[in-house]
């Protein structure tokens, strides 16, 4: 997808500012390349650059200036959001107008992006509790391992399900009408490998409740697949001085393309230096994860502790510490920059043919198999829901005395159109209400069944 060179470079250089010069020089042998070169898979799926480059400039442009932490900036970025660029004379006549900040330049890049589904189950021996699921549906994180836009999370936004394939010839080309250059990152993170690198983090043992989880032993993957998309992003960097004795800072601002409208993109900055010594430090940038469970998860009791340990410690992972440079006689934190650290994401580099495209696993976003997962993954839930519900009806049943109880009858069998009853309430003994939810599980079991993704029976058969 990009020039071995290029690629080299890009792994040996440490910030955006030196991997912004070095494409400019490398564009246009880059860009041919790309056009000629054969997608390294069908599975590849684009999403479109939907943001024009104009506003997204401006929205960059008051990031930057809210992240110089001065007021005279911060009046002036307020002044553009509300006003546009049309107010920048009125203000350059009291002064402001971006004091200090300095525009250096900005990209339009696809960045390569893995989203996720993992459904995994934890069983352990000799125990009665209820039984749980791990699941996450659409996590993401970045194709490649370059920080710090690697650092950065990729779960969100959502996206449609109908992506394109990716055609570097074309997709490259959707701002030449603006006169804007379009550039491809490979992809050269291994995405079965994530599992390793996220169960390095958490560790072996985790606690559930009172009890103790080997994720080895306990833990049963049940079904992994990725879908590999190229993302758009505009890529900015700015230099600041607060002052005329001050030392240089640069700033990176990264900025989603994938909707007309700005307001509706995620445009972050990094941490601004000092604030993380009051407030907790989330990473390089400044913004909040979104890397949590399915929130249609079912949570056992004791409320699924291990569902967001697990959640937490991914977090962890692709969130490493950072650090403010030390500026020797500088004062003022504004004028220090933070180091960006180097991305987890390095344990799990390759080359990008090296990327098992072939692997059942590795899928299409906008493929059927996505539509089994989801759909299985669906079942799977209720069958533990109901499961779980089972259980502490039995352990109910000793204090009933069989009393009748009032209980949620749900009827689970399928209509002709494919519906189900709808809930009701009734009056039942406990031996009935246990009766019903044991029939409620098998049926969930057979739905499970029924609706196993064919893609994963086939390897399951594979590999017997």
């Amino acid at each position: 997808m990009i020039t071995a060179p290029l690629r080299t470079i890009m792994r040996s250089t440490g910030s955006l500012a030196r991997i912004t010069r070095i494409d400019r020089r490398h564009l246009s042998a880059t860009r041919s390349i790309l056009q000629d070169v054969k997608t390294p898979s069908e599975k590849i799926t684009v999403v479109p650059f939907m943001l024009d480059p104009t506003s997204a400039q401006q929205k960059m442009k008051e990031n930057a200036l809210l992240s110089t932490i001065t007021i005279p900036n911060a009046i002036y970025a307020f002044a553009l959001r509300w006003f546009g660029e049309s107010v920048t004379p009125f203000l350059h006549e009291f002064g402001l107008g971006g004091n200090g900040l300095k525009h250096e330049r900005t990209k339009a890049v696809y960045w390569p992006i893995w989203r996720f589904t993992l459904l995994a189950d934890i069983d352990i021996p000799g125990t009665t509790k209820s039984p749980s699921l791990i699941m996450f549906n659409s996590t993401g994180l970045s194709g490649n391992s370059f920080s710090p836009v690697s650092l950065l999370d990729f779960t969100q936004p959502e996206l449609p399900d109908d992506l394109l394939p990716w055609d570097a010839e074309q997709d490259l080309k959707q701002l030449e009408s603006v006169g804007v250059d379009v550039d491809a990152v490979p992809f050269s993170v291994d995405p079965l490998k994530v599992m390793q690198g996220l169960k390095r983090k958490v560790g072996r043992h985790v606690r559930l409740g009172d009890m103790k989880v080997d994720l080895e032993r306990d833990v049963n993957e049940i079904l992994f697949a990725a879908y590999p998309i190229y993302f758009p992003l505009y890529v900015s960097e700015w230099s600041f001085k607060l002052n005329d004795d001050s030392k240089e800072r640069r700033i990176s601002i990264v900025m989603n393309a994938d909707d007309a409208d700005p307001r509706e993109c995620r445009c972050v900055k990094p941490m601004i230096p000092g604030l993380g010594e009051k407030t907790r430090n989330f990473g390089y940038w400044m913004e909040m994860p979104h890397i949590i469970p399915d929130p249609d998860s079912p949570h056992p009791e004791p409320k699924g502790d291990i569902h967001r340990t697990v959640a937490q410690s991914y977090v962890d992972w692709l969130n490493p510490a950072t650090r403010r440079n030390t500026l020797v006689g500088e004062q003022d934190p504004r004028s220090g920059s933070l180091v960006a650290p180097t991305s987890p994401l390095e344990q799990l580099d390759v080359e990008e043919s090296e990327i098992a495209w072939n692997d059942p696993r590795v899928q299409s976003w906008s493929g059927e198999e996505r539509k089994e997962n989801t759909n299985w993954m669906m079942a799977q839930a209720a069958r533990v829901m109901m499961e779980g519900q089972l259980q502490k009806m039995q352990r109910a049943e000793k204090k009933a005395d069989n009393k009748p109880v009032t209980t949620l009858r749900i009827d689970m069998q399928k209509r002709d159109d494919g519906s189900r009853g709808m809930p009701s309430f009734s009056k039942v003994t406990m031996e009935e209400a246990i009766a019903a939810a044991r029939k409620s599980v098998e049926e969930a079991k057979r739905d499970v069944e029924s609706q196993k993704p064919q893609w994963l029976k086939a390897r399951e058969t594979k590999e017997k």
